[in-house]
């Protein structure tokens, strides 16, 4: 894996040899997610409305049905251990495919609690 990009605790890696392919769609890329040096997920990027509905079936076969969004047309499937989220936007014709660890998501949300503490309690 070599690296893509880094910004503070969070570094994004790529793949040369992954298939950017899953069922009938086509991908942009793949990007794999590490918080402070732990995996936490993967970004998939893709484009156009006939991947998006590829990748919504795929996902469907696999997950289930998912739940709707109430304010767009957004999938997730939230289970015990990782969250999906299939986003797309019609008018760009830009989506993405996410998968995230629930565990690293709740250590992440810990993390910026207690460093926004220190930071309140140090002043602006």
């Amino acid at each position: 894996m070599d690296v893509f990009d880094e910004d503070s605790d969070i570094v994004t890696y790529a793949r040369e040899q992954d298939a950017l392919q899953i069922g009938a769609a086509k991908l942009d890329f793949i990007h794999y997610i590490a918080w402070r040096n732990k995996f936490s997920g993967v970004i998939i990027s893709f484009k156009g409305s006939s991947n998006y509905e590829g990748l919504k079936e795929t996902l469907v076969e696999k997950f289930g049905t998912g739940k709707k969004d109430d304010y767009n047309d957004n999938l997730g499937w939230y289970g015990v251990d990782t969250t999906i989220i299939l986003e797309y936007n019609a008018e760009t014709r830009r989506g993405s495919l996410m998968f995230k660890s629930n565990k690293i998501r709740v250590e992440e949300e810990a993390y910026r609690k207690e460093k926004a503490k220190e930071g309140a309690a140090k002043g602006f």
